[in-house]
């Protein structure tokens, strides 16, 4: 198993000290192998870790603040505290908001709304609807004729 220092993420991401530091302490991204114990100690990182590091760092590359990606992802992990917003969920900025996307045990899509406390948004899917809608159709002409 490898395992990555602070100073491998800063080379790798080019991310200041400062920013892995503010991660861990709003638990954004903790350290999964050891977390700091102490000024000056190591913190140690996994594979795992380093995927969460390139989304942040591809949010914050797109021009998201770091308050707006903290608030987001604490938002979501409030919200759905069994999901993780940097492996679980699919986000999507559209108009100042930052949606997240992610499916629920019985396979259905969930839109959250991540600046808003966790408002739902209702994806409407037309497809899913004209199937939906055939289906009753189907159910009423079987009905008819059995009548």
């Amino acid at each position: 198993m490898h395992v990555y220092t602070a100073a491998d993420i800063k080379q790798i991401y080019k991310l200041k000290q400062k920013q892995i530091d503010d991660l861990d302490k709003s638990s954004v991204i903790k350290p999964s192998i050891r977390p700091a114990q102490g000024k000056g100690s190591q913190r140690l990182y996994s594979f795992e870790d380093l995927l969460a590091f390139r989304f942040i760092k591809q949010l914050l590359d797109a021009q998201w603040s770091m308050k707006i990606i903290k608030t987001a992802i604490q938002n979501l992990r409030t919200i759905l505290p069994d999901k993780d917003p940097l492996r679980d969920f699919v986000l999507l900025s559209i108009n100042g908001s930052i949606i997240g996307r992610c499916a629920t045990e019985e396979g259905q899509s969930l839109l959250i709304d991540a600046l808003s406390q966790g408002q739902l948004v209702m994806p409407i899917i037309l497809s899913e609807i004209r199937e939906k809608v055939i289906q009753d159709v189907q159910l009423l002409d079987s009905s008819q004729i059995h009548a």
